[in-house]
């Protein structure tokens, strides 16, 4: 596996604490299954929770080859890549897809990220297919479907501000799909409450300041 993958931040990355390992290991419980994670350890703003793996990464979350059937392409963001630290910008392509998982109410976010700038950096000549990477899954405080389709628009700007929050990326290049949900994104909206965003906001003034 390229070694680039292993260390970014969206699984850990460099962050490791010592005789404890990756820092996103260190607080996972026994019980990872998904019920568990979103009822006691997801990360709960107004309206909406969720689970990220930039934070805390369970065995299900992770690289895929594949995506689920019923994944849908959202959007292609053009950004500075963020997950490692590097003497200067490297700009890459990442692709954001959505799936429904299990409940009406919950979507996973999987990502698929362009290394190969980031492999010209370190001089690695090796290619491999870009992965499906699940770093978010995103639970609507609404649980009626019907309600939830409604407000599809604004659950997706809420899964995509959060995605930027946690990639630590402030100023993307978005275009969106043109799948049927990609055509709910309006880039004007989207990109005024990104300017809102600030590389020092903590955690709490992040949720406290996007609801669904």
């Amino acid at each position: 596996m390229n070694p680039i993958k292993l260390m970014q931040s969206r699984f850990g990355g460099h962050a490791f604490k010592l005789g404890r390992g990756k820092a996103s290991d260190e607080n996972l419980p026994d019980d990872q299954s998904l019920d568990n994670l979103l009822d006691n350890y997801a990360i709960n703003a107004d309206g909406f929770s969720y689970l990220s793996s930039y934070e805390m990464k369970p065995e299900f979350m992770g690289s895929y080859e594949k995506l689920p059937l019923k994944a849908v392409k959202l959007a292609e963001i053009y950004h500075v890549y963020t997950e490692m630290m590097l003497q200067f910008e490297v700009f890459t392509t990442s692709v954001v897809y959505l799936a429904q998982l299990k409940y009406n109410n919950v979507y996973a976010v999987f990502i698929k990220t362009d290394l190969e700038p980031i492999n010209d950096v370190f001089g690695i000549d090796e290619h491999e297919d870009p992965t499906y990477d699940l770093v978010l899954i995103v639970q609507a405080g609404v649980k009626d479907a019907d309600e939830l389709k409604k407000r599809m628009t604004r659950f997706i700007e809420v899964c995509l501000l959060t995605l930027f929050y946690e990639m630590n990326i402030y100023d993307p290049d978005v275009t969106p799909s043109k799948t049927y949900l990609g055509k709910k994104i309006d880039v004007a909206i989207l990109e005024a409450q990104i300017k809102e965003f600030n590389p020092y906001q903590k955690l709490e003034e992040f949720i406290s300041a996007i609801k669904f």
